[in-house]
């Protein structure tokens, strides 16, 4: 099983490293030598160590920009790499951005590490069905914004994930997705602050250890809890951390 999972990461991250090579080519950051070196490197990697000395060198705004490449230079035995069912942003020692018109993945894999991160849904197109958010926050922080309309999106399931650092998160869907919002915090000497619209109604519990959780022991509803059935749930685990829920007019858990 970690074998697997290391497979699955390695591929990720070969993947995001194949695409901002792809860009620096296309708008002449790097010659066809050095691109075709690069990607060979990169497909023949399996670690961070190997994947970060191939793009750190190359400008910040290619590592998270989502584009086609230039019509007037072409892609040598290249592959068109666009949104497929997994999506990986990296925000090292710098920020990740993924914002305006942009089609989310199934699932999305956002990494901090000593850097920041945004995540912001008011244009995008989520994907239809489920989708899986995972956000990791290693003395860094980030900001998921969930906002706009679910579409086609039935469910999205988030874990978040802070150690040292923190992440926020807003839930203000127009249309929300219809099956709810899951979400799983956990904050390791580090912590995660969840705000949701007014009418939208909660269902927070969880595990403290040193740490703060939303009404720790026994579930609570806020917002409008019209249904059976709360539209965002928050299962939080804390050591000498904290998990926070809100609503939008200062309301805490």
């Amino acid at each position: 099983m970690a074998i697997q999972k290391r497979r699955d990461f390695a591929e990720l991250f070969r993947e995001k490293t194949c695409g901002v090579l792809e860009r620096a080519f296309s708008r002449g950051v790097i010659d066809v030598d050095e691109y075709e070196l690069r990607v060979k490197k990169a497909l023949a990697a399996d670690s961070m160590a190997d994947f970060l000395p191939l793009v750190s060198d190359l400008p910040m705004e290619l590592q998270h920009e989502e584009g086609e490449p230039d019509p007037g230079r072409e892609v040598p035995s290249q592959k068109r790499w666009r949104w497929k069912p997994f999506g990986l942003m990296l925000a090292l020692f710098s920020g990740s951005f993924r914002k305006g018109e942009w089609n989310a993945p199934k699932f999305l894999f956002s990494l901090s590490l000593f850097g920041g991160s945004v995540i912001d849904f008011q244009k995008a197109s989520p994907p239809p069905g489920t989708m899986t958010i995972v956000a990791v926050s290693i003395f860094g922080g980030g900001t998921i914004k969930m906002r706009g309309r679910a579409g086609e999106m039935k469910r999205c399931n988030m874990l978040i994930t802070s150690v040292f650092g923190g992440r926020k998160v807003t839930i203000d869907w127009q249309e929300p997705p219809p099956e709810g919002i899951n979400i799983g915090s956990i904050a390791v000497f580090g912590g995660s602050a969840i705000t949701v619209s007014d009418t939208m109604a909660v269902d927070s519990d969880g595990i403290g250890l040193f740490g703060g959780v939303p009404h720790y022991g026994r579930g609570s509803r806020t917002g409008n809890p019209s249904g059976t059935e709360a539209a965002v749930q928050v299962r939080a685990f804390s050591l000498f951390g904290g998990t926070t829920v809100g609503t939008m007019n200062g309301k805490n858990e």
